[in-house]
């Protein structure tokens, strides 16, 4: 099944999203090695030591998909602490269960939903990570006030998300390589074209980061900031629930 690019990143649909994860599933984290040079796995190295994670804590990851951050999580908060994988797309879930390290993982469990209605209580979790996800949601401002409802007070939001260069010449390059390249990449690794001209023009079109910083104040975390990688291809941002 292909779906209208151009209407998917309109509407941000749920059944459209896990329609799309269902079908590139099986091949997502080949694409991501191959599309960002195998750089992927550093980016969301840098999202776990940004939490500042210790044993024992409870942290959330939203969006986890094939489980590449939750896996991390759950070593660095050691089987003392705690981490749940929430998502959406079964398919997902299924490639991330099926890895030895997670599967093995007695303190990282699995629950499907959205990010935009999370089902836990308030103050529940020390820590909330999303990685290449924000961009995906329909509603910024529902999905981050979620996030920051089920931190605990002192807790620590951190997004990783894909970016556009502040220098207009990288940025330049970094358009053309995601509108030229990326579709290729993808069609390569999974036989699909679609999903990956959806990802540019999630990309090209997503807000920027001061945008998002203001939405983060503006749901009420505290120092929200944010750390371009690469120039700003990926960014760091994070956010804290003082109260």
């Amino acid at each position: 099944m292909t779906i209208s690019v151009g209407e998917l990143v309109q509407t941000k649909s749920l059944q459209g999203m896990q329609t799309m994860f269902s079908q590139i599933s099986g091949r997502y984290d080949h694409f991501n090695r191959l599309a960002t040079f195998f750089q992927d796995g550093a980016w969301r190295d840098q999202l776990v030591r940004a939490a500042d994670l210790r044993p024992g804590m409870a942290v959330l990851d939203v969006g986890a998909g094939t489980g590449e951050v939750a896996r991390r999580l759950s070593r660095a908060v050691t089987p003392a602490g705690s981490v749940v994988g929430l998502d959406p797309c079964a398919l997902m879930v299924e490639v991330a269960r099926r890895k030895p390290d997670v599967a093995g993982a007695t303190n990282l469990s699995w629950v499907m939903g959205q990010g935009e209605h999370l089902p836990f209580a308030a103050g529940q979790f020390d820590r909330v990570t999303m990685a290449f996800v924000l961009r995906d949601v329909p509603d910024l401002n529902a999905v981050l006030t979620e996030l920051r409802r089920v931190l605990k007070p002192g807790g620590r939001l951190v997004i990783l998300e894909t970016g556009t260069p502040a220098s207009s010449l990288w940025r330049l390059g970094h358009h053309w390589y995601l509108r030229r390249v990326v579709p290729l990449v993808g069609w390569a690794v999974s036989g699909l074209r679609w999903p990956f001209l959806y990802f540019d023009q999630s990309v090209r079109t997503f807000a920027d980061p001061t945008q998002v910083v203001a939405l983060l104040e503006g749901v009420g975390f505290a120092a929200p900031s944010y750390h371009a990688i690469m120039g700003g291809v990926v960014g760091l941002y994070r956010g804290e629930k003082t109260t």
